[in-house]
């Protein structure tokens, strides 16, 4: 059940409904918090578990002041292009090229960076991507999530190939896809950037790879992430 009519939906949200997903607020949308029983959720998130994050903030910032406005903003930034840094309370900036970030995660502060851009006279040599309404969001987790990514990307996810922070601009089933590496230790987690368009076949194609590992979709919570 949604608790409270939405200005924005995610685009796998009708997919979230059909599990029976029950929703909490999440700024002008709604967020799948969980999806069956909690506490094997939490079990299934160690072993191989997807949730959709799409109604979380997420930003790109592109162009020659991207670097010294986010700097001055206070973000911690990567040395490098296809490197991801997180900051300390959870929001992550995936550096894309040399002045091209994508910042995203739960909380006020992605969420303003808009409107703190436009206040700075940094932004006057670059631009915003809405990487929202573009791009769709699907956190993978858990043990089992370096197989199941072997059998739709050519790159080499494993942990020992792939560390915490890196990023990889790919293709995920055919889609293009940015995949940023977080986790730690023997439950890694990777968060997937597609193309909003094709949202529910890039769900479909994970929850059909996932069945072979008894992997199924979960809600937010169960990353422990609350939507405030």
């Amino acid at each position: 059940m949604i608790v409270t009519p939405a200005l924005w939906r995610s685009p796998l949200q009708r997919a979230t409904d059909r599990l029976g997903a029950r929703y909490v607020p999440a700024g002008d949308a709604a967020i799948a918090v969980a999806i069956g029983d909690e506490v094997a959720a939490v079990a299934r998130a160690q072993a191989l578990g997807y949730a959709d994050l799409s109604p979380l903030p997420r930003i790109g910032v592109k162009g020659a002041g991207a670097t010294a406005f986010l700097g001055a903003d206070g973000w911690r930034l990567p040395e490098a292009p296809n490197l991801a840094e997180m900051q300390h309370d959870g929001a992550t900036v995936a550096r894309l090229g040399t002045e091209d970030y994508l910042v995203y995660g739960a909380g006020g502060r992605v969420a303003g960076i808009a409107a703190r851009w436009h206040a700075s006279v940094l932004a006057r040599r670059g631009w915003l991507v809405p990487r929202r309404d573009g791009l769709a969001w699907i956190a993978l987790t858990g043990g089992h999530a370096p197989t199941l990514l072997s059998k739709l990307c050519a790159v080499d996810l494993r942990p020992a190939h792939f560390a915490p922070g890196a990023v990889a601009q790919t293709l995920v089933a055919k889609l293009s896809a940015v995949i940023v590496r977080g986790g730690v230790g023997a439950d890694p987690r990777y968060d997937l950037f597609a193309d909003s368009a094709s949202a529910v076949y890039l769900w479909d194609c994970l929850a059909d790879a996932a069945t072979e590992f008894g992997g199924r979709a979960i809600g937010c919570r169960a990353l422990g992430i609350e939507p405030g």
